[in-house]
């Protein structure tokens, strides 16, 4: 694996060209046809851009839909939002498609064997070690490889929740308002300082989770443990969460994928993570070094405490922004696993020598309706964009998403199926939606050759190529969109949402897999989150509320579907769907797929390769 500094040099070697700079290199077209499709399908993003940026919004109509070649030039729009929410730095927060079960090879029946590298390229750096205060990146992936959590999701369908450094599902004696843990005996930290190996204990987890919340804004997470009254710690095995009120989701909730387990000690320094010496935690790998550009783990000299220990000598995870080159680094096989634009996975897609697999995650792509204009208080306005939105072209020819109801496929739990879905308005036969909308419209009063609406969307992200098929959909039902993308990052289009100053916006919505993130925030009239339309509903409002304090998962499913069903006959904002994850293996990798999340833990305990390095 070439060293962050001799990356590029290594990789331009004889028979590649470099495409405007730095790390967007392909071979030349005449020595290879796959060369050639990642030339086309990167060129866009590494060609040199004319002229300073525009800082002025800028508007635009609808386009005619692209062919496949013009779609293999372009900065591979919907798969950008799901690599490109992590990649860009951008939000910090027969349409029925198959159930979006992360797939393996099902003829991959080796017997795993101990031993060698795994070779990981991520697109993007947080540039901080601190896993508290960041976001999805190598250096949180690096972490779920160092690190242990209380509660984690399960990495198989349906993907609940499962005790990690804790012995077993916790008690909720009474009305549910206390929450105990017991934690494995079993489960150490890295042997180095300040522990030195010393077995994790109850005040850990407590100085951990008291440092998530005390972070507050300087957290992403902070946020989402405001319904806890106290955490206590009576032994060092035992772990008491008081919480003001039950709350359904606790478990989900501290299974996020960037809540571990630190020592006490590192929890209450200001800046714990200030160099990679410093980085502790008790999963099966030590960090050998740890900074923005390469990250080496190593097994951890003392052995894994837990059960799934998994098989690999070392992981070696590099930065690697363009898909360039982390697509010529696997042809090249210097590199075993990556994840890529789903227009970019194609070339991999039927070679015998990769494996291409792909999940839904939890972000959802959104239209949302401002219901303070007095078109869109009448909800037959509201249904009849619910129903004209073409959700399959949306996603395109590669599958870079998938069409879902209010809850994404991630929370595959809760989510409706695609059975249900078929059954409901906005997923039917695309001429018949077409026709109910059009009716939908004229009832309201809407003028017989429809209307025109300004769409303002991010320039982030390939929101703009989305939106642009966004607006080819709904002009089948005479809904005309004028698109005004807002320069910069995805903060610009988030500042006007919260704002209220829109008709309608296209946008990306971040938030665990689980009902109530996926649900509350956008849909309750007093919930002060992400209902940026101003929805009203009091009976839904009721059935939310009850929703997040039933503990019967079986009560709760029952209706949490009530939910969906209400929010798709009559919505708040239009629900399009959830980007996919498209992660490519060298066959020399096993065990290794997407999932719905991060999936370091899970890299780390399966993972094997059967030869070098």
């Amino acid at each position: 694996m070439p060293s962050a500094t001799s990356w590029t040099r290594e990789f331009a070697g004889p028979g590649r060209i470099q495409l405007g700079g730095p790390g967007g290199f392909a071979k030349l077209p005449g020595k290879s046809t796959l060369g050639a499709m990642i030339v086309a399908a990167v060129a866009t993003f590494d060609a040199p851009k004319a002229g300073p940026p525009t800082m002025t919004p800028r508007a635009t109509t609808t386009r005619p839909r692209k062919t496949r070649r013009q779609l293999l030039s372009l900065p591979v729009a919907a798969a950008a939002i799901a690599a490109g929410i992590r990649c860009g730095g951008d939000p910090q927060p027969g349409i029925v498609v198959p159930a979006p079960t992360p797939t393996i090879d099902p003829d991959d029946t080796a017997t795993p064997k101990a031993g060698g590298t795994l070779r990981v390229l991520f697109c993007d750096s947080a540039g901080s070690l601190d896993i508290h205060r960041i976001g999805s990146s190598m250096e949180a992936y690096a972490w779920q490889w160092l690190g242990s959590f209380l509660m984690r999701q399960r990495a198989e369908f349906p993907f609940s929740v499962e005790p990690d450094i804790a012995v077993g599902m916790p008690e909720m004696p009474g009305d549910g308002s206390l929450v105990i843990f017991k934690l494995n005996p079993a489960a150490r930290f890295h042997p180095r300082a300040p522990t030195n190996g010393r077995t994790v204990t109850a005040a850990d987890v407590k100085a951990t989770f008291d440092r998530i919340r005390g972070l507050g804004a300087g957290s992403p997470r902070a946020g989402f443990y405001a319904f806890v009254d106290s955490i206590q710690a009576p032994d060092a095995a035992t772990l008491q969460f008081k919480l003001k009120t039950p709350r359904a989701d606790l478990l989900q909730i501290m299974s996020d994928q960037f809540d571990i387990i630190i020592p006490r000690e590192l929890a209450a320094m200001a800046d714990p993570f200030a160099t990679g010496a410093d980085v502790v935690g008790s999963g099966p790998f030590e960090a050998e070094s740890f900074d923005s550009r390469r990250i080496k783990l190593v097994r951890r000299r003392d052995g894994p405490w837990g059960p799934n220990t998994g098989w690999l000598v070392s992981c070696d995870i590099l930065l690697a922004p363009h898909e360039g080159t982390r697509a010529n680094a696997l042809l090249d096989k210097n590199a075993d696993v990556t994840h890529l634009p789903g227009v970019v996975a194609e070339v991999f897609r039927n070679r015998p020598d990769f494996t291409v697999s792909s999940a839904a995650q939890s972000a959802r792509h959104v239209l949302f309706v401002n219901h303070t204009g007095v078109r869109y208080k009448d909800p037959r306005y509201r249904q009849a964009l619910w129903r004209a939105v073409d959700r399959a072209a949306f996603y395109g020819t590669y599958g870079d998403g998938l069409p879902s109801g209010p809850v994404s496929p991630a929370a595959a739990r809760w989510a409706l199926t695609p059975a249900e879905l078929a059954v409901l308005p906005g997923f039917g036969n695309r001429a018949a939606e077409l026709n109910q909308a059009v009716a939908l419209l004229s009832a309201a009063g809407a003028p017989p050759d429809g209307y025109e609406e300004t769409l303002i969307t991010s320039a982030a992200a390939g929101l703009p190529e989305l939106a642009h098929r966004l607006a080819e959909g709904l002009a089948e039902a005479n809904i005309h969109l004028r698109i005004v993308e807002l320069p910069g990052d995805y903060k610009a289009l988030q500042a006007r949402l919260a704002s209220g100053d829109f008709t309608l916006a296209l946008g990306v919505s971040i938030a665990g897999p689980y009902p109530d993130a996926q649900l509350y925030p956008y849909h309750h009239s007093r919930s002060g989150g992400a209902n940026y339309g101003k929805y009203v509903n009091v009976t839904l409002d009721a059935k939310l509320d009850r929703q997040r304090a039933t503990l019967d998962a079986g009560q709760r499913i029952a209706l949490v579907a009530e939910i969906q069903h209400e929010l798709i006959v009559n919505p708040g904002p239009i629900w399009i769907g959830s980007p996919t994850e498209t992660r490519v293996t060298g066959k020399r990798v096993h065990g290794i797929r997407a999932l719905p999340f991060l999936p370091g833990y899970d890299d780390a305990e399966r993972g094997w390769v059967s030869s070098g390095p």
